[in-house]
C-alpha cells in the first residue's frame, strides 16, 4: 500500500484573497490613525504651551501675567511715564480711564523687552542675582502686592510665572544699578548745565536762590544724581532700539483661534490678534 502526502495550497483560496484586502484596510487605517495622532501632538502641544503667552522676546515667552503684572507696577515707579496713574481707581467706563491703559499696556510691553535685555547683559557681566536674592525678592513682592492677612490671595502669588517675573525684575535692577554707580562724577561743564537749567528750583530759608558758588557741592551732587538718571533712560532706549526687532507678538495659540474664527464663521477675537512691539529707534 502506497501513502502519499499531499500539500494543499490555499494561498490562492476564495477567503485568502478576501483576507488580504481586509488585513491591507486594517493596516492603512491604523497608519492613517497614527499619523493622524502624530500631527495632532505637534500642532496641539506648540498651541497649548503659547495659551499664556503675551510675546516673545529674543525667543523668551512673556506670559499674559507677568505683562499684568508690569502694567500694576508701573504707577508705582518713579521712572515711568505713568507715575502715579491708578487706572484701577479710576471710572473704567471714561475714556480717559481706556487711553491711559492702553498706554500702560504699551509701555508694560517695552519695559519688559528691555528687562529682558538686561537680564542677559546681567548674565554675561556676572551681576545676575543668586537664588537667595530672588527669594528675598520674591518675598518683598509678595508682601507689597497680597492682600495683608489673606494667606490664600499672598499663595497665589507662588508661581512660576511669578517667580520668572520676579527673577527678571530683580535682574534688571542689578544692571541699571551697575550701570549708574559706573558714573562717579560731573564735569565743570555738566555742573554749569546742570544749574543753569535747574538751579532756580534750589532756594534759601527766605526764598532767594542758591549760588552756585556758595553751595558747590550740593549742586555737583544734584548733577550727579541727574546724569546718572539720564544714563538709565538712554541705555534703556537704546537696548530698546538693539531688542524691538527681536520680538515677536504672534503666539501658536492665537493663530490657532484665528483659523478656528475663519474654518467656523466666528467673529475674531480681540486677544487672538498679534500684539505690535513699536519699534525701537
Amino acid at each position: 500500500m502506497v501513502h502519499t502526502s499531499e500539500h494543499v495550497d490555499n494561498t490562492h483560496s476564495p477567503q485568502s484573497r478576501r483576507t488580504t484586502p481586509v488585513r491591507t484596510v486594517a493596516w492603512t487605517a491604523v497608519t492613517i490613525l497614527v499619523l493622524a495622532m502624530v500631527v495632532a501632538l505637534l500642532v496641539g502641544i506648540p498651541v497649548v504651551r503659547s495659551r499664556s503667552v503675551a510675546f516673545y522676546v529674543d525667543g523668551a515667552p512673556v506670559t499674559t501675567r507677568q505683562l499684568q503684572a508690569m502694567k500694576i507696577d508701573l504707577p508705582f515707579d518713579k521712572t515711568s511715564d505713568y507715575y502715579g496713574t491708578r487706572v484701577d481707581i479710576m471710572d473704567p467706563s471714561d475714556p480717559k480711564t481706556t487711553f491711559l491703559n492702553a498706554a500702560l499696556g504699551t509701555e508694560a510691553v517695552k519695559r519688559l523687552v528691555i528687562m529682558h535685555a538686561q537680564k542677559k547683559l546681567a548674565q554675561e557681566l556676572g551681576l545676575d542675582p543668586s537664588a537667595a536674592e530672588v527669594e528675598t525678592a520674591f518675598s518683598t513682592y509678595v508682601l507689597e502686592h497680597a492682600m495683608p492677612g489673606d494667606a490664600a490671595d499672598a499663595a497665589s502669588y507662588d508661581t512660576p510665572e511669578v517667580r520668572a517675573y520676579v527673577a527678571l525684575t530683580a535682574a534688571a535692577k542689578a544692571y541699571e544699578t551697575y550701570l549708574q554707580e559706573a558714573v562717579v562724577s560731573v564735569t565743570p561743564a555738566e555742573l554749569q548745565d546742570y544749574y543753569a537749567l535747574w538751579g532756580w528750583k534750589e532756594t534759601d530759608a527766605a526764598g532767594d536762590p542758591l549760588t552756585l558758588e556758595a553751595n558747590r557741592t550740593f549742586f555737583e551732587n544734584k548733577a550727579l544724581a541727574n546724569k546718572r538718571y539720564q544714563v538709565l533712560l538712554t541705555g534703556r532706549e537704546t537696548l530698546f532700539g538693539q531688542y524691538s526687532s527681536r520680538t515677536q507678538g504672534d503666539t501658536r495659540y492665537k493663530q490657532f483661534r484665528r483659523w478656528w474664527a475663519i474654518m467656523f464663521g466666528n467673529e475674531l477675537p480681540s486677544d487672538s490678534q498679534p500684539l505690535v512691539v513699536e519699534s525701537g529707534t
